[in-house]
Parts: C-alpha cells; structure tokens; sequence
C-alpha cells in the first residue's frame, strides 16, 4: 500500500499538476492512490486481469475507481499482457475493451502501447536488475541470448494504429468513442486533470 512517505508526495505531486501513473503498482497501491489522490490518476500501459491474470493488469476495482474518478487506462499491446500473447487476435483485443467499457465507461479508455522494436533480453535484464543487487555473468548472458517477444500480427508498428481503430468500429463502438479510444480521451484527460486548481 501507500507509505508514510508515498501519502505526503501525493498531495505535492497534486499541487505540482503531476499525472500518477500506476501501472507498475500492485492493487492495494493503485487503489490507493486513486482514493488519496485530488487528481484523477492513469495506468497508462496494463491490460484488464480478466483478460490475463497476471500481476501486471489491473483487476476490475481499479477500472471501476478510474472510471469513477476521472482517471485513465491505457491498453497494452506488449504480448505479455496480452491473453494469447502473439497470438492474440485483433478480434479478442477488441473483445477486451469492449467488456473493459461495461466496467470503467468508454472515456476512461485508451491505448498505452507499451510498443518496444529492436530491443533484445539485455533490456529486460536492465530493468529487472538495474542496481538492485550483484547480476552473475552467466544470468546476463542467458537474457542477452533472449529473443523480445513478437508483436501480434496486427500490430507490428505505430502504422498499424488504424487497424486498431477499425477493429474497434467493427466491435460496434462508435466513431467518437473510437476517436476518444485512440486519442482524444488522452488529450482531454491531461487537459483537465493537469489544469492549475487550488489543490
């Protein structure tokens, strides 16, 4: 959960006009957060649990308390977050956001990448060691020998994103959802929720 420390930076972070981002952060945190918080809070890269049950995706409580906060969540395209990793279809992504509105509403959505090209196992090995503690060579070589994940079919590059959009037309959302979908509840989001208030 929060501590000591973590709720005294929250209200600075508010009179600042920071945006929170709690994508990394566990369900006791997120929700937290979200409570404490006087600004709406994003998860700007994580996917719904119901859609793979992984540490990493936020379980229905957070989309609701964003939705019913103001907050963001932006969908992940990163195949580990995704149910059938590269595999996953267009059709079952679409599936997913749609089932993630019926919770948290459609101007809670977005999409939050999460889109990583050319990287190899020697980035994952960076971010899961950095400092933290004395990394022996043999496990540096085995995630330097590691393969990134492929991307989904439908999703190789930011030049797919209107694929992404006519899926979600396809899926029945309409075309100003779709818009706030990939874009426009972003903007609207970081143009209210970092306006200068009395905080």
């Amino acid at each position: 959960g929060i501590t000591r420390f973590g709720r005294e930076v929250i209200p600075e972070m508010n009179r600042l006009g920071m945006v929170m981002d709690m994508s990394h952060s566990a369900e006791r945190t997120t929700l937290e957060a979200i409570e404490l918080s006087r600004r709406p809070i994003a998860v700007t890269h994580a996917n719904p649990r119901f859609f793979k049950d992984t540490p990493r995706n936020k379980s229905d409580a957070v989309l609701r308390a964003l939705g019913e906060t103001g907050g963001m969540f932006g969908f992940s395209l990163y195949p580990p977050h995704l149910r059938d990793g590269a595999e996953t279809t267009l059709d079952a992504f679409t599936e997913m956001v749609a089932r993630a509105a019926e919770v948290a509403g459609p101007r809670t959505l977005g999409i939050g990448s999460d889109m990583c090209r050319g990287w190899d196992g020697r980035v994952i090995d960076y971010m899961r060691n950095g400092r933290w503690r004395f990394v022996p060579e043999a496990e540096h070589r085995a995630f330097a020998a590691m393969p990134w994940p492929d991307q989904p079919a439908w999703f190789q590059t930011p030049a797919d994103m209107p694929g992404v959009a006519e899926g979600l037309r396809a899926r029945g959302f309409s075309r100003d959802e779709v818009a706030g979908i990939m874009g426009d509840n972003w903007a609207r989001y970081l143009r209210d929720a970092l306006e200068p208030a009395a905080y």
